[in-house]
């Protein structure tokens, strides 16, 4: 069996391992980074060890969020939900500690799940995405869900282009409250599916994506905008010497 190098989403481990640090002293909440960092490194000992039993793996890096996404230029309600919402004052000590310790990927202004994509796209044969983020269904590529809710193990799944590009219109017509794009207001997941049935190439399931967005009173810029929104980027997606993202564009 094949040795796979895995890409494991770090930023969820993150926000986990400091959540666990919510003790406080006369009313202020602590700031223990050791004690994040041990949960930290519990968690991820957790999340490899669920990986091993379905794969066998060569290396594995973690990959972080750092800055602003592209998302926020092209649409300012990006995450503006969050806006009020403090960080726990122990994540970002504790994501410095874990930058300057593990075996980290990230880049200025991106966003992990964008590095990820990249990553796991350039080879899916050797690559694997890990993370308990249901978006990295939208990548043709091999998926590793850790277990979670008591499930005992976690399930490996690999999607095939038509497979990913059905997930990612779906996710761009029903949208996101957590990221607070919106998508075809009122169109859930059922509604979407009714749209485009089945997994089919990208040039046959986008016009119908659009015609949604166009009998919803909305446009075909919209259209493109929540697309935009809902892809994590793939591979040719970003240039790392120019620091430039490829917009997707629909071929015509």
């Amino acid at each position: 069996m094949a040795k796979i190098t895995a890409f494991i989403d770090a930023d969820i481990l993150l926000y986990r391992a400091a959540s666990f640090c919510d003790d406080e002293f006369d009313g202020e909440p602590m700031r223990d980074v050791r004690q994040a960092m041990t949960m930290f490194d519990m968690l991820l000992k957790k999340w490899l060890k669920d990986v091993e039993k379905a794969v066998k793996l060569d290396d594995y890096f973690l990959v972080v969020s750092k800055g602003r996404t592209f998302r926020k230029d092209l649409y300012p309600e990006y995450k503006a939900n969050r806006k009020d919402i403090k960080p726990h004052p122990v994540l970002f000590p504790l994501k410095d500690e874990v930058m300057e310790l593990q075996a980290t990927i990230w880049e200025d202004d991106m966003e992990a799940d964008d590095l990820i994509g990249i990553r796991v796209t350039e080879d899916p044969s050797m690559r694997l995405a890990v993370s308990a983020d249901k978006d990295f269904a939208t990548l043709p590529c091999q998926l590793f869900t850790p277990a979670s809710h008591g499930k005992t193990q976690g399930s490996l799944t690999s999607y095939n282009e038509d497979e990913a590009n059905w997930n990612w219109l779906i996710q761009a017509m029903t949208g996101d409250t957590i990221d607070n794009y919106k998508g075809i207001p009122g169109v859930g997941p059922k509604k979407a599916a009714k749209v485009i049935p089945a997994p089919a190439p990208l040039d046959v399931m986008w016009p119908a994506v659009e015609r949604a967005f166009i009998d919803a009173k909305m446009t075909k810029d919209d259209a493109l905008t929540m697309a935009r929104l809902a892809r994590i980027l793939r591979h040719g997606d970003y240039n790392f010497e120019t620091k430039e993202t490829k917009l997707w564009t629909p071929s015509r």
